[in-house]
C-alpha cells in the first residue's frame, strides 16, 4: 500500500511525459481515458512469475513489458526473492 501511495505523492507529469506515456499505453491498447493525456505517474506491479517477455517487452506480437509501463512512474516489484532467479542477468536490471 505503501508503494501505491508513493506514486501518488510525486508530482503530476510534464506535458513531454505526459505524452510519452500516453503513446505508450495507446499503442499497447490499454489507454482509458477516452483519448486524453494521461497525467498521473504510473504504478506498475508485475506478478513474481512475469516472463522475460513480460518484464522487458517482444513476444510474436511486439508489446511493451513492465519496465515500459512505469517509465516516468514507479515499478514496484513485490516479494522480490520470488522472483526468477537471476533477476540481474536475465534482464539487466540490479537490485541494490
Amino acid at each position: 500500500m505503501l508503494a501505491k501511495a508513493y506514486s501518488g505523492i510525486l508530482p503530476i507529469l510534464s506535458d513531454l511525459e505526459s505524452i510519452e506515456v500516453t503513446q505508450l499505453f495507446s499503442v499497447s491498447g490499454l489507454l482509458r481515458n477516452n483519448g486524453s493525456l494521461i497525467q498521473h505517474r504510473p504504478f506498475r506491479n508485475p506478478h513474481h512469475m512475469v516472463t522475460k517477455v513480460g518484464m522487458i517487452g517482444g513476444g510474436r506480437e511486439l508489446r511493451p513489458g513492465e519496465l515500459s509501463f512505469a517509465n516516468h512512474g514507479v515499478l514496484f516489484l513485490d516479494e522480490l526473492p520470488e522472483f526468477a532467479r537471476g533477476v540481474d542477468s536475465k534482464w539487466g536490471i540490479t537490485f541494490t
